[in-house]
């Protein structure tokens, strides 16, 4: 989410940070609500996790904002994840309009396991004998 927000460091090239613009665009993304440079929670988030004090969030900091977020604002940030198009199990979802085979092509039929296993004699008998290994551990047990 850092990048999707941050931006170049003049002072540092190579480096991303977020100043309180891209910070105030993060929250009214984020929750939904307008948000000015003066907002509390911008204030907020440079005081307690801008440890140069230079009114730039790096990455690091960033991170640690949302790691200490995820303790204890947990449902406000399953919210956030929702419009970041990120499920309860953390997997990216399809936005609206692509196609939902986006996160795994199909395969042909030939790369299916089911298909493999069986024309694969050695692939075959090492899985039954995993099978076969199965029911002694639970026999012995």
């Amino acid at each position: 989410m850092f990048m999707k927000f941050a931006i170049d460091d003049e002072a540092n090239p190579g480096e991303k940070i977020m100043t309180v613009d891209e910070i105030c665009e993060f929250i009214q993304t984020s929750v939904g609500e307008n948000c000015s440079r003066t907002d509390s929670r911008v204030s907020d988030i440079l005081r307690e996790h801008n440890t140069t004090k230079d009114g730039k969030l790096k990455h690091s900091e960033f991170i640690e904002f949302y790691r200490k977020s995820c303790f204890n604002k947990q449902d406000v940030v399953r919210k956030n994840l929702l419009k970041y198009n990120y499920n309860s199990q953390l997997k990216h979802m399809p936005e609206s309009g692509q196609d939902l085979n986006i996160l795994q092509p199909r395969k042909s039929i030939n790369e299916m396991p089911r298909y493999k296993i069986p024309k694969d004699e050695a692939c075959f008998n090492t899985l039954f004998s995993l099978f076969d290994k199965h029911k002694e551990v639970h026999i012995e047990a």
